[in-house]
């Protein structure tokens, strides 16, 4: 099932500073240049005098509040020592590495317009002996620096994460007033073959044209092995400011309550943006050759099954599918028959897997009963939200401003109560965040914590407080995991069994009410039915099933 996402998008060209680089991988020989606002250089160097051992020097709370207040581009990551990544991921050591970084620069920001010569008037033995020539004089540029360079590189370390190696990339320019700050994301060896790079730049291009959320730009992406890296790649503008994880500590109460109002406000744009289906968005091209988007639906198959699209009939290609609008309790449907089919195929005698998808649909059809399917409308949701994601400047009045929201991998469309949940890393001792997925409930400890907690509510109002706080949605939220991911692993069926376990209690409570609960306030249990009466009457926008 295929859907178009709105609002509507300019769909003539993507959104960006510059344009969308794809250097070609079959002729290191054709290049195009990244930005016209980089001139030609005869050659260019790079700093490396990080090496391998480039830590994040001790910085005092001061500091750390000065680096905030900088308005000029600043690292999304500190610079740390990354030994341990090196072992932990099996990646190139990072002094390795780094050459393998200019050397792509030079494919993106080449020292020398490329003079094109089409081939058809090149004779066999000219063109291979400008092909060679153009190639030693690149080595010779790549090995060697000279006094008329206008052009520098200068290649930093950056704190990567699971799933990616992140590497800073300032481009300084002779002749311009600002250098350009990048960064680098390459996929851990792990993560390589598993197609998510043009996904990425789908999605952070899309959040671009159809929102005002600071988000970075993409120059360049390359999802192919055929570069220097010899991975795919983006490279995308560095955000200025500092983590919120990083300046938490630092900032004042007054401060953190206007951080909790700046949250509020990103939820909510990212709630205005509305999708028929929940689903996956990706980049298309249209039959005029116009570039737009759609949203189609989640993959169905195993962390590392190469063939999932050829073994699983129920994936149908973007061709086959249609536009169309489902009911949550119809779209649960589908996707949890999806995955059913999915197993029958995969390996039919795992008998327990199939029992588990029935039951989750069990479960959405009594959610859908009740009323904890959400208002019918999806809208789209960073399920990687969290304090580190946040990046923050602080402003000249002392008020902290979001400058920047990253890590936008597993974006997508789902229903509205999905996006509720709630960021209990504000008003909580940590800023901690659970790393496992699972949402947890935490209230505020403090006095301060509540005014921060209700400085937030007051900003997302009450249709979000309806799906954030009721264990209903908090549940329904659950499902929603099982039907994006599946159920494919121990970890997954032991949640799968703490789920259907608790909402199975959840579900008899609420219709099977025992006698001592409808009694508790010496009633006869009228003040309760008129009280869940009240509640269903404020319901906000609930689908009827």
């Amino acid at each position: 099932m295929e859907s178009t996402a709105t609002p509507a998008a300019d769909s003539k060209q993507f959104p960006g500073n510059g344009p969308l680089i794809r250097p070609a991988s079959d002729s290191e020989d054709v290049f195009q240049p990244a930005n016209e606002s980089f001139p030609p250089a005869n050659t260019d160097i790079m700093d490396t005098s990080g090496e391998e051992a480039i830590t994040e020097p001790q910085r005092d709370s001061q500091e750390k509040l000065q680096l905030a207040n900088k308005s000029s581009p600043v690292s999304s990551s500190i610079s740390v020592d990354s030994r341990t990544s090196t072992l932990e991921y099996s990646q190139e050591p990072f002094d390795q590495y780094q050459v393998r970084v200019k050397e792509l620069c030079h494919v993106l920001w080449p020292a020398e317009s490329r003079i094109a010569t089409p081939e058809s008037r090149m004779g066999g033995v000219t063109k291979t002996r400008i092909l060679e020539a153009v190639r030693i004089k690149k080595l010779r540029r790549f090995l060697f620096s000279s006094s008329e360079t206008d052009k520098e590189f200068i290649i930093e370390r950056l704190v990567g994460g699971t799933y990616n190696r992140i590497v800073g990339v300032i481009v300084k320019n002779t002749g311009t007033i600002e250098p350009q700050n990048l960064v680098l994301r390459v996929p851990r060896p792990q993560m390589a073959e598993l197609g998510y790079i043009e996904r990425e730049v789908a999605i952070l291009r899309y959040v671009r044209q159809n929102t005002t959320l600071p988000v970075a730009d993409v120059i360049s992406f390359d999802a192919t092995a055929n570069n220097p890296l010899e991975s795919g790649y983006v490279v995308q503008s560095r955000l200025p400011g500092v983590s919120l994880h990083t300046i938490w500590d630092e900032l004042t109460h007054e401060q953190r309550c206007k951080v909790a109002q700046e949250v509020g406000k990103t939820i909510l744009a990212l709630q205005a943006v509305k999708s028929s289906s929940p689903g996956i968005v990706e980049a298309s091209v249209a039959d005029d050759g116009t570039h737009t988007f759609l949203v189609r639906q989640f993959d169905i198959k195993s962390a590392y099954d190469d063939d999932w699209k050829s073994k699983i009939p129920l994936h149908v290609s973007n061709e086959e599918m249609e536009t169309t609008t489902q009911t949550p309790l119809d779209w649960f449907g589908t996707q949890f028959g999806r995955w059913l089919a999915h197993e029958l195929l995969d390996n039919p005698a795992q008998i327990l897997y199939w029992d588990y998808q029935l039951q989750f649909v069990q479960a959405a059809k009594e959610m859908a009963d009740i009323g904890f399917l959400g208002d019918g409308q999806n809208c789209l949701c960073h399920f990687d939200f969290a304090a580190r994601n946040v990046m923050v400047q602080i402003l000249p009045n002392g008020s902290p401003t979001i400058s920047g929201i990253v890590d936008w991998d597993s974006a997508v469309f789902a229903p509205t109560f999905v996006s509720c949940a709630p960021p209990s890393w504000l008003w909580t001792d940590q800023i901690k965040y659970d790393t496992d997925g699972n949402e947890v409930e935490s209230e505020p400890t403090t006095a301060e914590q509540e005014e921060i907690k209700e400085k937030f509510e007051e900003v997302v109002g009450f249709d979000w407080e309806w799906f954030a706080y009721q264990p209903g949605f908090r549940l329904a939220r659950e499902l929603f995991y099982f039907a994006q991911h599946g159920n494919q692993d121990g970890s997954a069926t032991i949640r799968a069994q703490n789920f259907l376990k608790e909402w199975a209690a959840l579900y008899d409570s609420k219709m099977n009410p025992k006698d001592e609960d409808r009694n508790s306030k010496g009633s006869t249990g009228g003040d309760d039915t008129e009280e869940d009466e009240a509640m269903e009457e404020a319901q906000p926008n609930a689908a009827s099933e």
